[in-house]
């Protein structure tokens, strides 16, 4: 079931849906699993490029059931774990309060989108990165990085 207001899209690969800061609902019910598009490297598409808003996490549940938060930065696309380490709740309904700097909704710990890095507790731990290939309009997460 998925939030009021929320953007929910299903593709050939995976689902996800976005929220705003303040909703602060859980939002596993807005994600669904859905065949992976497979590309090189152990890379899968997860959006396309034109479905990710500036300015507006968009979450989404990975064939293997990683949750991982895209933000758009330009051209750039940047992927993290969409877990906040400090309680685990999804950090995709946050709001990126200044270029590359995301804020978990739900207690207010911010991260930098680009290294991973908690730049502002009540957090103590870094989120989980993502390399990402934006190819023809595609966005392809890999591997997590350790």
């Amino acid at each position: 079931m998925a939030l009021s207001g929320a953007r929910e899209v299903c593709l050939a690969g995976v689902a996800h849906a976005q929220g705003r800061a303040g909703r602060r609902a859980d939002r596993c019910g807005a994600f669904h699993q859905y065949r992976s598009v497979s590309g090189p490297d152990g890379f899968v598409r997860a959006a396309a490029l034109r479905e990710i808003e500036a300015g507006l996490p968009l979450g989404v549940v990975m064939r293997d059931g990683r949750r991982v938060c895209l933000v758009r930065d330009g051209d750039a696309v940047h992927a993290v774990d969409d877990r906040c380490p400090h309680r685990d709740f999804a950090i995709s309904g946050g709001d990126l309060v200044e270029p590359c700097v995301l804020e978990c909704p739900w207690h207010g710990a911010r991260f930098d989108v680009r290294t991973g890095a908690v730049l502002s507790g009540p957090s103590t731990d870094d989120l989980g990165t993502y390399p990402v290939h934006v190819v023809d309009g595609d966005v392809f997460v890999g591997p997590r990085r350790t």
